[in-house]
C-alpha cells in the first residue's frame, strides 16, 4: 500500500520503504535495500540500472534568483527536482505494462536512480531515452543518464550487495566522467543518454 502522506510504503514482507518527500521517489537507502533484496531473483532475467543527473542545476538556480527574488537558492532547486520526480513517476506508470519490474529512487540531491528487470537492454535504453526527452521538454533543466545492463546470471544473497554497489558505482562514475569530458570540450550537456558497455564493467 502506497502512503505518500507518510512517505512510506508497506511491503508484504513487513519491511518498510521510505519515500523522499520532495520527489516522492524512494529514498536512496530504501531503494538500495529493495534492489539488493530483489537482485537474486531479478538477476536471472537480467537487470538494468540507470543514474540520471540534472544538467546545470546551478545555472537554473542562478537564473531564477535573478528573475524572481522569491525563488532563491534551494527553492528553485526544489521546484526543479519536484517536477523531475513527477515526470519520473509518470514514466513509471507508462511502462508498468511493459516492464515486469521497475523501481525509481533519489540518488544525491540532484540525481535519480532507476532499476528494472524483464526486458532487453535495447528496450531499457530506448525507454530511458524517452524519459530523458520528456524531462528535457518539460522540466526546467534536462537530465542526462548513463545506463548499464547486466547479463543474466545467478547472484546469490551473499553476493547481492557487492554486485549492486559495484554496478551503481560504475554507472555513477561513468556519468560524472562523461560530464567532465563534455565540459572540458566546451560541449553542451543536454539530456544525454549514454550506454555503459557491460564489457567495461564486471562486478
Amino acid at each position: 500500500m502506497l502512503v505518500y502522506g507518510a512517505m512510506a510504503v508497506a511491503e508484504s514482507n513487513d519491511s518498510l520503504l521510505f519515500y523522499d518527500p520532495l520527489t516522492r521517489l524512494l529514498s536512496y537507502d530504501s531503494f538500495e535495500k529493495h534492489i539488493v533484496d530483489q537482485l537474486p531473483l531479478w538477476s536471472e532475467r537480467g537487470i538494468h540500472i540507470a543514474v540520471g543527473d540534472v544538467d546545470d542545476l546551478r545555472g537554473y538556480v542562478t537564473s531564477q534568483k535573478s528573475a524572481d527574488a522569491a525563488m532563491f537558492g534551494h527553492l528553485a532547486g526544489n521546484f526543479c527536482m519536484r517536477m523531475i520526480g513527477r515526470l519520473v513517476r509518470h514514466w513509471v506508470c507508462s511502462v508498468r505494462d511493459v516492464w515486469p519490474e521497475v523501481v525509481c529512487g533519489t540518488f544525491g540531491g540532484d540525481e535519480v536512480i532507476i532499476a528494472a528487470s524483464g526486458q532487453s537492454p535495447v528496450s531499457f535504453q530506448r525507454s530511458i531515452e524517452g524519459l530523458a526527452l520528456d524531462i528535457k521538454n518539460t522540466a526546467p533543466r534536462p537530465c542526462s543518464f548513463v545506463c548499464l545492463s547486466l547479463e543474466r546470471q545467478c547472484v546469490g544473497p551473499d553476493d547481492a550487495f557487492s554486485v549492486y554497489r559495484a554496478s551503481v558505482s560504475a554507472v555513477d562514475r561513468a556519468l560524472f566522467e562523461h560530464k567532465e569530458r563534455s565540459r572540458a570540450a566546451g560541449r553542451l550537456i543536454n539530456g544525454d543518454v549514454i550506454e555503459l558497455s557491460a564489457g567495461s564493467h564486471r562486478p
